[in-house]
């Protein structure tokens, strides 16, 4: 199985929504890949940018929605 990292604005958007809707179908759809949105990080008390750099560095595909700043 793949491992994806998908990094995007939360900011409680119809984006944002779109997206966490369609990693959830990808995800239970049994499609060879298992995506990891940035907000199911355990991140409570450690450097986000740090968690989120090594995330990205474990993962075998990065996926960017940056149509939004966070």
């Amino acid at each position: 199985m793949k491992k994806c990292f998908f990094a995007y604005s939360d900011q409680g958007s119809k984006i944002s929504d779109s997206i966490k809707e369609a990693v959830a179908r990808v995800n239970n759809g049994g499609i060879i890949i298992d995506i990891k949105p940035w907000n199911a990080m355990d991140i409570q008390g450690r450097s986000i940018p740090r968690e989120i750099i090594s995330s990205i560095d474990e993962c075998e595909i990065f996926i960017c929605d940056n149509s939004n700043l966070n």
